[in-house]
């Protein structure tokens, strides 16, 4: 007994000494004591308001610190035995992910998602589906506030159901056309899991998560642009991946090598138009990870050395087109439809926000000059600081006045930025408030849309099922292992994790893989809030277990990851 116990004591240790990391731990302590303070007192009261409180602070982070870093140890361990794992006993089992994966994985998807479908007839409706909807049937004027792409295909099937008689089966139309697509997607990405010899028992988990974990058909059966968005998200990294590994494979005097490349680069060019056209800040997610793969592959001597300038230049060229092309795309969509041009309110969450915050605490301090400076942009000033909710920017960003010029901007930001001198503590609490369930899986922010439009008939096919799975749907989300799977701060940190992973195995280019979903974070942070919005996280959880997949499911003597 005293022999085992000393062998698993040498087996701890030698597993602790996988993850060397300081700086992260210390980063998780501090964002899971923060986090609980914001959740409970919407500040960072509960960490700093006392000395017994900041006691208790530094105690519990060193505490989570190292509990952060035995899991990140064991995590990494078992990502590295992953490629080792065994072939399943079942000849069956084995056999689905041999041949025709691609139905085999999509049509076991749509079977899982079935009873969610049915039950949900005509579907779940976002607000902003509802005013896409209006748009195409006339009742609202076209805007570039909602992509246009979207808002046709929306509109357009409800119209075309309308056409026949019933609204309901347009949207109806609508939700399997996105399962379909959305399912499609997941299944594409076991197969090219499949083809880098991804060990079939991985293949298996992911496809389980995909299948059975119900953030995947509860918002596959909902009216909602980021469905479709993030699906196309998840194809972009897939087809970045498969770019990336042809780059570091490439070799020179080969067409066969050219060849595969070049149909890499224009299937990431038609998955990054498909993401920007369905999404308006796509452009930043497609934009900004472009920009990251063409300075390696221009300027980097340790990643894609060995390739020569002429297909260097060949694949800048195939990440630029893309966005050239959807800016002519979204162009022409805007003039032929006469779309109004959206208001800049929806990227001044975070200094509206801390504007509302300030007036709150700090209103006797606010001079007369900045009270009439504020109301140029921001309507009805003395009910700023009562409508500020800490928690969403919605109903501060109601207020502005749309109206506003730029002169009327650039005086609200002179005012905004003398008051950040003053309290700078009151803006960093405001912008941590909108944020802090990002990185903090203590909080759960599960939600159906449910929106209501008079065209629609909400009871279902049959009276009640619609209630019936809405009470399933939060049956399961009691599961803890169902409640972590769709947490968006669990995400958020298996993304950081994920980061580490790959510098510990000294895989510097392949952190160009996790640029989209940094940017997606980035969106998150900038976006009106954590709470009634985990929509905005999608793109990192739905490309996490694949990342993850590839990442510990590859041999460790490939070039690529």
């Amino acid at each position: 007994m005293k022999l085992l116990t000393k062998e698993l004591k040498c087996k701890f240790l030698d597993v602790m000494k996988i993850y060397q990391g300081r700086v992260m731990p210390i980063v998780f302590g501090m964002c899971m004591c923060l986090g609980f303070s914001f959740y409970k007192y919407n500040g960072w009261e509960g960490c700093f308001g006392s000395l017994y409180s900041e006691v208790i602070f530094v105690a519990a982070t060193i505490i989570m610190a190292a509990l952060y870093k035995i899991a990140v140890s064991f995590l990494y361990y078992g990502l590295d035995r992953l490629p080792t794992l065994k072939p399943f006993r079942w000849n069956f089992a084995e056999r689905f992910f041999e041949s025709r994966i691609f139905i085999h994985s999509f049509l076991f998807l749509i079977i899982c998602w079935l009873p969610f479908l049915i039950l949900c007839f005509p579907g779940g409706l976002c607000v902003d589906a509802s005013y896409q909807i209006m748009q195409v049937l006339g009742e609202a004027a076209y805007s570039t506030q909602q992509p246009l792409v979207h808002t046709l295909l929306l509109g357009g099937l409800v119209k075309l159901g309308g056409a026949f008689g019933s609204y309901d089966l347009g949207l109806y139309g609508y939700i399997w056309l996105q399962s379909f697509v959305f399912a499609a997607i997941l299944a594409l990405s076991i197969t090219y899991l499949k083809k880098w010899k991804i060990k079939s028992k991985i293949l298996c988990v992911i496809l389980f998560i995909y299948g059975l974990v119900p953030v995947y058909p509860n918002f596959a059966t909902m009216a909602i642009k980021d469905t479709l968005y993030s699906a196309f998200c998840l194809l972009f990294v897939i087809t970045l991946v498969d770019v990336i590994m042809h780059l570091k494979n490439w070799e020179i005097n080969n067409k066969e090598s050219n060849r595969e490349l070049y149909l890499s680069l224009t299937k990431l060019g038609i998955a990054g138009i498909l993401t920007m056209l369905f999404r308006n800040n796509g452009l930043y997610l497609v934009g900004i990870t472009a920009f990251c793969l063409c300075l390696a592959l221009l300027f980097s001597k340790k990643q894609f050395s060995d390739i020569k300038n002429r297909i260097k230049i060949i694949s800048v060229v195939a990440l630029i087109a893309p966005i050239i092309l959807y800016f002519v795309i979204n162009s022409l969509m805007v003039y032929g439809l006469s779309a109004e041009k959206g208001t800049t309110r929806e990227m001044l969450s975070i200094p509206f926000q801390q504007t509302a915050r300030y007036i709150r605490d700090y209103g006797d301090e606010v001079t007369k000059e900045e009270k009439t400076v504020i109301s140029k942009v921001l309507n009805n000033y003395d009910s700023l600081g009562k409508v500020y909710n800490p928690d969403i920017s919605d109903p501060v960003k109601s207020l502005y006045n749309i109206e506003a010029g730029n002169k009327d901007l650039k005086a609200y930001f002179k005012v905004w930025f003398n008051q950040l001198v003053k309290h700078p503590d009151c803006y960093v609490q405001s912008t941590a408030n909108l944020a802090y369930g990002w990185f903090y899986p203590g909080v759960s922010n599960i939600i159906r849309y449910e929106a209501d439009m008079q065209i629609f008939w909400k009871p279902g096919i049959f009276v009640n099922l619609n209630t019936i799975m809405k009470t399933i749907y939060s049956k399961l989300n009691s599961f803890f292992l169902y409640q972590i799977l769709q947490n968006v701060g669990f995400y958020t940190w298996l993304l950081f994790i994920l980061t580490g992973y790959t510098r510990y195995h000294k895989k510097e280019n392949n952190v160009l893989m996790l640029v989209p979903l940094y940017v997606s974070l980035l969106i998150c942070i900038a976006s009106p809030g954590f709470f009634l919005h985990p929509r905005y996280a999608f793109p990192i959880m739905f490309s996490i277990p694949f990342l993850y997949a590839f990442a510990g499911g590859r041999e460790r003597n490939t070039s690529c990851l």
